[in-house]
């Protein structure tokens, strides 16, 4: 079993200090981790099928926010489902990419 020192042996002074250090490393990652949730929630990714005919938006972690068919779509009839599906996936794919673009480890220096 492998030994930890006590970080509370020795000078209080030098403990205290030590302590302090400790919280504010804490605060700015913590900062870091925030500003990187809002960048991710603030991302808004945009497809649309070759034909034109659907447009789907995701946001945040591959919510669709927006589904549009424009009348040529709606004359697609039963063709029109699979061509839904296919560009949710492909925005939600694209939007995924996005996602991975943030590097928390990067930011979190550690």
């Amino acid at each position: 079993m492998a030994e930890y020192a006590n970080p509370f042996k020795g000078d209080p002074e030098e403990v205290l200090k030590n302590l302090e250090n400790v919280q504010k490393s804490l605060k700015e990652r913590l900062a870091s981790l925030k500003e990187l949730q809002a960048g991710v929630n603030g991302l808004t990714t945009t497809a649309t099928d070759p034909e034109g005919a659907v447009t789907v938006t995701v946001v945040g972690r591959g919510e669709i926010q927006g589904l549009e068919v424009t009348p040529a779509g709606l004359k697609m009839r039963k063709d029109l489902g699979p061509v839904i599906v296919r560009t949710v996936e492909e925005a939600r794919d694209r939007h995924l990419d996005r996602m991975n673009d943030f590097d928390p480890l990067a930011r979190l220096d550690l």
